[in-house]
């Protein structure tokens, strides 16, 4: 129902797993102060060119979980790697939503272009995020990919 509410036109929706290996995650969860990062995750989003050939654009995504520094309780912060910004057509808002019924995060991501999202979300150990993730090995999120509106880039060759 929530998907349906936010869905327009333009919007494509994917289901994504972000996986870990259980022996990374054994790792992580015995050392507070390793960071960790998921497999690559990918979506493809199909678009017509300056010339109305199909054409897909391909974004790729880590997450990632640094450890916090200064504070009293050992926490990671959540955040997004993005890979193939450079290379796409046009310039996508993306959205990222966990789905799971145990906790909720959402991230929003302007444009796709930036190669690191730092978010304000932080888990200690004890949270479900980092129970699920430790359980499940993955984390299920919901990518909401949509054009911003400006149009195909153009040539960015540096010298114009």
């Amino acid at each position: 129902l929530e998907v349906c509410n936010l869905a327009d036109a333009t919007t494509c929706a994917y289901a994504v797993d972000f996986t870990y290996r259980r022996e990374t995650l054994d790792k992580f969860f015995s050392d507070p102060k390793l960071a960790i990062t998921s497999s690559i995750a990918k979506v493809e989003y199909q678009t017509e060119d300056e010339f109305g050939d199909q054409i897909w654009d391909t974004i790729k995504f880590k997450l990632k979980l640094r450890p916090e520094i200064n504070t009293e309780l050992e926490q990671h912060r959540l955040s997004i790697q993005i890979i193939g910004g450079k290379t796409s057509s046009q310039i996508y808002m993306v959205s990222f939503h966990t789905i799971h019924p145990k906790y909720q995060i959402h991230v929003q991501v302007d444009d796709h272009r930036m190669p690191i999202v730092e978010t304000k979300e932080t888990f200690h150990r004890y949270h479900a995020f980092m129970d699920s993730l430790n359980k499940e090995m993955k984390v299920r999120m919901l990518v909401r990919v949509k054009p911003d509106g400006s149009g195909p880039l153009g040539e960015m060759c540096g010298c114009c």
